[in-house]
């Protein structure tokens, strides 16, 4: 019925389709152009994307401990110098026991390689325990949160023969950010900071002010991110002493103005299906800063990853490269693009910031056919709560067409632009959607709109073109 009450009322529709019987019932980038933000479009995808602190830090913490080294590194138990127990207490800031945090040990061999150990979690008093390290002087212990908002860790520590105990618990140091006059990125609501020394702490603060944890003894070099993409860095020559469990005298202050910003330009919703190319800009990056991209896939359930050749060097003005997402990366999840500052210019660095391509898909059960034929559309779309095995919420998904060649629409409510409307489709919670049976009357393009929700933000599919003979 829905068909039919759709041809009533469309007219372009109805000259697309006839009714039924049913409804009678990649891996490198190239420098190119800049694309302007489409901030004046109605309800365009924000610059940043709204997502929950734990998925967002979650995020990080697989992207943190899997970049350290490229390639990828498998966990290692032992080196020929032989093994040890490492014991310790993770702490907060207060000095109260932090339970169920998930604690890793790993260390750099002595050709510089970075080497991941097991991982384990604390127990109701904060302790946590591993046998069979690597014996070095170089190892280091990190520590999560239960709900990934919070990660304390310490470096350069000595793994000897025998036993060794260590304490992880921060001290504080106070931050307060300045916000920019540009309304597309200032309304953010908290800041994830990270401070490194021969430790590293990271925090997420409510506001523009606030404590951050540092790792005793000292801090020069710190990012605070107001989104995913977006971040700025802060150095100083002379340390700031951090003492364990203390508020430091020390301070540090920074302005969103001066932040890295990242964001995929291109296509104009920043979704489509496996395989696009896309367009991601860089923004407010200073004349010589060097950036190089890597890829992941968002599904928990896949390995999806790209380390993208070659290194980007900013003019001073904004730039766009072109990177292809893989072929294999899941519909029904975000896509990210990480852009990590490669150069020299300070005598360390360690920023990385992301931004997201929807991965939604529409194929068509033929995408050539005799005029009268019937057709079936069907495809993904991300949605809130979907994780693995984990559905989500369901939502409707809304169905256009268009008469002969057309690209996705760049208006939320697409009529103007020549798309009419044939019917709404209720996703399941997995985001998986299938229409009823068609009878393409022309050749026509489809494209499917769906809502967005607390993950992911209003887009469309790519389009699928059905050709009438």
């Amino acid at each position: 019925m829905k068909i039919c009450m759709a041809l009533t009322v469309a007219t372009l529709a109805a000259a697309l389709l006839l009714p039924t019987a049913a409804a009678a019932r990649d891996q490198s980038f190239k420098v190119v152009t800049m694309r302007a933000f489409a901030s004046d479009a109605p309800l365009a995808r924000p610059h940043h994307a709204q997502r929950p602190a734990t998925l967002a830090a979650r995020a990080e913490r697989h992207r943190m401990e899997a970049a350290v080294a490229s390639p990828r590194i498998p966990e290692r138990a032992a080196t020929s110098a032989g093994t040890c127990t490492v014991t310790g207490t993770v702490l907060d800031y207060g000095g109260s026991p932090v339970a169920n945090a998930d604690v890793q040990w790993a260390y750099y061999d002595a050709s510089g390689n970075y080497n991941r150990g097991t991982w384990t979690q604390t127990d109701a008093s904060g302790h946590f325990g591993f046998s069979g390290v690597a014996v070095t002087n170089e190892g280091r212990l990190s520590a999560w949160s239960d709900n990934d908002d919070t990660m304390f860790r310490r470096d350069w520590l000595a793994f000897a023969p025998g036993a060794n105990d260590y304490v992880l618990r921060p001290g504080a140091l106070s931050v307060q950010a300045t916000r920019s006059s540009d309304p597309d990125w200032n309304d953010w609501t908290t800041m994830d900071v990270k401070f490194y020394g021969l430790g590293t702490a990271f925090c997420e603060i409510a506001g523009a002010s606030g404590q951050a944890s540092a790792m005793a003894p000292s801090t020069r070099y710190g990012i605070v991110s107001f989104w995913n993409n977006e971040a700025v860095e802060w150095q100083t020559s002379s340390p700031i002493p951090i003492v364990t469990g203390a508020l430091s005298p020390g301070s540090v202050t920074v302005d969103e103005a001066d932040a890295l910003q990242v964001y995929v330009g291109a296509p104009y919703w920043a979704s489509g299906k496996p395989g696009a190319t896309i367009g991601y800009d860089l923004t407010n990056w200073p004349a010589g800063y060097k950036a190089t991209f890597a890829g992941y896939d968002e599904n928990p359930d896949s390995d999806v990853s790209v380390q993208y050749s070659g290194e980007w060097t900013s003019t001073g003005s904004a730039g766009t490269v072109a990177l292809t997402v893989p072929k294999t990366t899941t519909p029904g999840y975000s896509f990210d693009v990480q852009a990590t500052r490669s150069d020299s210019l300070w005598s360390f660095t360690d920023v990385s910031i992301y931004d997201g391509y929807q991965v939604c898909t529409l194929k068509a059960s033929k995408s050539s056919v005799r005029r009268g034929a019937l057709i079936t559309v069907s495809g993904v779309i991300p949605t809130q709560g979907h994780s693995g095995s984990d559905a989500g919420i369901s939502k409707t998904v809304t169905l256009y067409a268009h008469a002969g060649s057309a690209t996705v629409p760049t208006k939320w409510d697409p009529k103007s632009q020549g798309w009419q409307k044939i019917y709404s489709i209720k996703a399941d919670g997995f985001g998986r959607y299938r229409s009823k049976t068609l009878r393409p009357n022309r050749t026509l393009t489809l494209v499917v709109r769906y809502p967005g929700d607390d993950w992911y933000w209003d887009a469309y599919t790519s389009t699928q073109k059905i050709t009438v003979k």
